[in-house]
């Protein structure tokens, strides 16, 4: 494949980069990242006739884990590496538990580890980028946290009204994916070109359709793994036992008693919200 000019992020040379990330970040999970890298467990660059995506799996017969995606040599690649390894981790570390189906979390616990190593990698990736642009990278990974809680709150609420109104109409659900817009995503300006296709976003969330209330999911995980950020940066060697510990457990309870044998609040504990928000701001005003 040929690279752009100038490209953020070489393919060639991701592998390498995100080497010398896991090694600064834990001996342990830089073992895993070069057994899989030794062992072609990593299917890494985007070409002709590669499905689409990116994903971990495993092969529980041979006790290994692998990851897919699908690497072009921007910056978001690595954002999708260091996700699909937070995956890769988990798996890794639970390969000690005998049932196999309990060696992957339920799907409200699943990605607390891959949205976690997003957070716990932040400080390392200067591998990648230079500090202006390292800076910006950082800014954006507390945004989006921000904004996917905002806006899973509006796909959950609107779920909600629509089994609780089975005979509402296509514009009074438009209407109600507007008024849900606006309690819990107030101050977007929707004027001008952006304002026909304001109502029409709940048509292209998949989940609305196929997987009723699986949205919430993606919240739990993100306190789980914006908890993980919040912690590296006032005890390092304690949010890596965390992160590990939290990898060990696997699927073996549910995914409060994930959080609480990990050493993480529930995201049902009043007053986590806020001090997410408070740390997520000084985040971004930081960096």
């Amino acid at each position: 494949m040929t690279l752009p000019t100038g490209a953020a992020a070489p393919i060639d040379e991701q592998l390498d980069k995100a080497g010398r990330v896991f090694e600064r970040l834990s001996p342990k999970l830089a073992k895993h990242f070069h057994t899989m890298r030794r062992e072609g467990l990593i299917d890494l660059e985007n070409r002709k006739g590669k499905r689409a995506g990116a994903f971990c799996t495993s092969f529980s017969d041979e006790g290994k884990v692998a990851i897919f995606c699908n690497s072009i040599g921007d910056e978001g690649d690595v954002k999708t590496l260091m996700h699909e390894m937070g995956h890769a981790f988990q798996g890794w570390e639970s390969q000690w538990i005998e049932a196999v189906e309990l060696r992957w979390p339920t799907s409200d616990g699943a990605e607390v580890h891959s949205m976690g190593m997003e957070f716990l990698s932040l400080p390392h990736l200067g591998e990648f980028f230079p500090p202006e642009q390292l800076a910006r990278f950082r800014r954006s990974r507390w945004r989006r946290a921000i904004e996917l809680l905002c806006y899973v709150c509006v796909v959950d609420a609107f779920q909600h009204w629509v089994y609780e109104n089975p005979k509402a109409g296509f514009d009074e659900r438009d209407q109600a994916w507007i008024r849900f817009q606006d309690t819990y995503m107030p101050g977007i300006d929707w004027s001008g070109d952006a304002e026909p296709f304001r109502a029409l976003r709940w048509y292209a969330q998949l989940h609305v359709f196929r997987y009723p209330f699986y949205y919430i999911d993606y919240a739990i995980a993100e306190t789980g793994a914006m908890q993980l950020g919040m912690l590296d940066a006032r005890d390092h060697e304690r949010c890596l036992e965390t992160y590990l510990e939290l990898c060990r457990l696997g699927g073996t309870g549910s995914v409060l008693e994930l959080f609480s044998q990990a050493g993480l609040r529930s995201p049902f504990e009043p007053g986590l919200m806020a001090d997410l928000m408070n740390h997520a701001s000084g985040a971004l005003a930081e960096a």
